[in-house]
């Protein structure tokens, strides 16, 4: 098997082993060498997996687009465009870790590890098992370290239907795993003793290192529905360490996992507000989720791949909420107007005074000079700006004449061939590095498609009417910052729901911490899952019909 040398920025270097013909990015950021960071899934849009080849490969044309001659000279590539050969040694830049965490409070108690294994980040929660009430001692999140092995789930899949691929996906996970238990017993003082991990489907069958045949094609199927304690061996820093005791919850259905029975765990066993039947739970991650809850014992599921559009990854200037990223956008007299995340992660606000004339002439985009990135609600927030000043068409395309005012002055903001985003189309030009193209609102467009078609198809099995739903849960990490307003002004929420929309927060990772600390809420999401039943969207043969109807903010 060829054999490649991996380089970080500080010198460090690894030789790993990689199959011939491979993308060197997977083989990079699946080797342990190097943390992952959110990558695009290999279309060729974010440049996160930049690298310096040598012997450099002759350019891609989507390296022509993204490095200067002189870089290209140096040896500069896309990851994602060239594969792996024996020999090849690659040098990686300095990108930052998407990570975060507090620091841990002192227990006596035994600690028990809450996770929530999403398609691109993981959430983790340390609890106190032995507290009366819900005791978080430390929580965090970071990047999936399988993201080398493609941002979606059935890239992942796909990687994972390789036996020798899985395992060390498996070891990537259980790996860091095992460096977080380390780190909070020694922070605390106490081991941890217990872990619960909520991910969906394709996560949880390539964390067990199951064979994923039966989630990779049609008719899907699923050989493992969780519910159980398992031991996840060979982990811990190279040695063979077993982890402690980890409990899986239930898995209703192939797309519709464990983190949606931990999340309806959170909402059942909350004796302090008791949900409101019939409700919807929407988990708006990469592979979107969906429960319409009847009573207790009744619910139907879908699920719809969403793609990581809504985590800002492969939009053209996109990113995961972090400094100088913008998470909302308003339309004022002066021009558009973002909110900015600062260093501590706090929205800011650039004061629409700032703005000169000249400014305003050219579009009113001085106040957004602070934003070096857009994260998911801050596209689902500047496209609802567009979409209410007629500044784009329903369908998502610039709109060449728009008849407001606001919508002229950002209309002078669009430019074509931009070299920001040479391949992207039109774009509307934020500042000097920052666009909005318009291959960027067709993929958030595509979310809302998926996004409305599930929950149409979900009110019909029900005979329902959007009226008759009388809480909708947004879940997920985007669920708890996203304007519901945003979401039902371009659709993705019938007309009228938004008031009767709650953010719950990551109701996977709350589910789980309860599920270390609350035994009977195992049992409930049992029954749930046992009770569900499953709508198929992708079985139906109007799907594509059907999803090219919804492909329309209205």
């Amino acid at each position: 098997m060829p054999v490649i040398t991996i380089t970080d920025h500080l010198g460090n270097s690894t030789e790993a082993e990689a199959p011939a013909g491979a993308p060197l990015s997977r083989a990079v950021y699946t080797s342990g060498a190097v943390p992952a960071p959110p990558l695009c899934s290999g279309i060729g849009r974010c440049g996160l997996c930049r690298m310096r080849i040598s012997p450099a490969p002759v350019p891609h044309a989507d390296d022509l687009a993204f490095f200067s001659p002189a870089r290209l000279q140096q040896g500069w590539r896309l990851g994602c465009r060239h594969s792996v050969s024996d020999g090849l040694r690659i040098t990686l830049p300095h990108i930052p870790p998407v990570q975060s965490a507090t620091r841990p409070a002192k227990t006596t108690g035994q600690l028990g590890l809450a996770v929530d294994l999403g398609t691109t980040s993981l959430h983790w929660a340390a609890v106190d098992t032995a507290a009366d009430t819900l005791s978080i001692v430390a929580q965090g999140q970071e990047t999936n370290p399988q993201m080398g092995a493609g941002s979606e789930v059935m890239s992942r899949l796909a990687a994972a239907a390789d036996p020798a691929v899985r395992g060390r996906l498996a070891a990537l996970v259980k790996s860091r795993l095992a460096a977080l238990t380390d780190f909070l017993h020694r922070e605390t003082g106490q081991p941890v003793t217990s872990l619960c991990v909520a991910g969906n489907a394709a996560m949880t069958y390539i964390l067990l290192d199951l064979p994923v045949e039966g989630l990779s094609r049609a008719p899907y199927r699923l050989d493992y529905r969780g519910d159980e304690t398992v031991r996840l061996c060979g982990t811990a820093h190279n040695t063979d360490t077993p982890l402690p005791p980890v409990y899986i919850p239930p898995v209703p259905a192939p797309f519709v996992g464990a983190d949606i029975s931990a999340g309806m765990a959170a909402l059942l066993c909350d004796e302090s507000a008791p949900p409101p039947y019939p409700f919807v739970l929407a988990d708006l991650g990469t592979n979107g989720e969906f429960v319409l809850a009847l009573s207790p014992a009744h619910s139907i599921v879908t699920s719809v791949a969403m793609g990581p559009a809504l985590e800002g990854i492969g939009m053209t200037h996109g990113s995961m909420a972090c400094p100088g990223a913008a998470t909302a956008f308003s339309a004022t007299p002066l021009g558009l107007v973002p909110a900015v995340l600062d260093a501590q992660g706090i929205p800011v606000v650039s004061p629409p005074a700032s703005l000169r004339p000249a400014d305003i002439k050219a579009g009113g985009m001085a106040a957004a000079q602070s934003i070096r990135s857009i994260s998911g609600t801050g596209y689902l927030s500047l496209i609802t700006v567009l979409l209410q000043t007629g500044a784009i068409t329903p369908d998502g395309q610039f709109n060449t004449q728009p008849s407001s005012v606001a919508g002229r002055r950002l209309a002078r903001a669009v430019v074509h061939d931009s070299p920001q985003a040479p391949t992207q189309g039109a774009c509307l030009r934020l500042n000097a590095s920052v666009t909005l193209s318009a291959r960027d609102i067709e993929e958030i467009l595509k979310v809302k498609a998926a996004f409305s078609l599930a929950f149409e198809r979900l009110l019909c099995e029900a005979s329902l009417s959007p009226a008759d739903v009388r809480r909708v849960f947004l879940a997920g990490a985007l669920g708890q910052h996203v304007s519901p307003a945003d979401l039902e002004t371009l659709g993705f929420l019938p007309r009228g729901l938004a008031q009767c929309t709650t953010a719950a927060g990551n109701t996977a990772l709350r589910g789980a911490m309860h599920m270390l600390t609350r035994h009977h809420c195992r049992t409930r999401a049992a029954q749930w899952s046992a009770g569900a039943i499953v709508a198929d969207l992708t079985s139906d043969p109007a799907f594509t019909t059907n999803f090219m109807r919804h492909m329309r903010f209205s």
